[in-house]
């Protein structure tokens, strides 16, 4: 594969990966209720709202508090079976691989079938 089409690829893939987040971040500064893009006036107005008012507070908190308490425990899995594999050429590295990227495996499995329960109930 050429430099040129190797580097118009990964531009390519850069866009697509970080287009939904600049139309995401584009409506969230919009100054009316509405879900517009490009942005009909530019606010903070939403931000502010989100920080000072309890109703917000709260699923924030809680967001957060999963976040990093989820990272941790799969931190806590990943670095020590990590530098195993690296450190031990052991005959079950392979499945010790593979139970390592389950978690990466299964939400599109999930995703799938409730896609397929969707389909099956219309």
């Amino acid at each position: 594969m050429g430099k040129t089409l190797r580097i118009t690829f990964l531009g390519i893939i850069i866009f697509l990966l970080c287009g939904p987040l600049v139309i995401v971040s584009g409506v969230s500064l919009n100054a009316k209720k509405r879900l517009f893009f490009p942005p009909d006036g530019i606010s903070l107005r939403w931000y502010q709202e989100l920080l000072t008012e309890k109703s917000w507070l709260i699923p924030v908190q809680n967001s957060l508090t999963v976040a990093t308490t989820s990272s941790l425990i799969a931190l806590s899995i990943a670095l020590p079976l990590a530098y195993f594999l690296w450190r031990y050429r052991v005959f079950y590295a392979r499945a010790l691989y593979t139970l390592g990227i389950s978690p990466f495996i299964l939400p599109p499995v999930i995703t799938a079938l409730g896609f397929l329960s969707f389909v099956i109930s219309q």
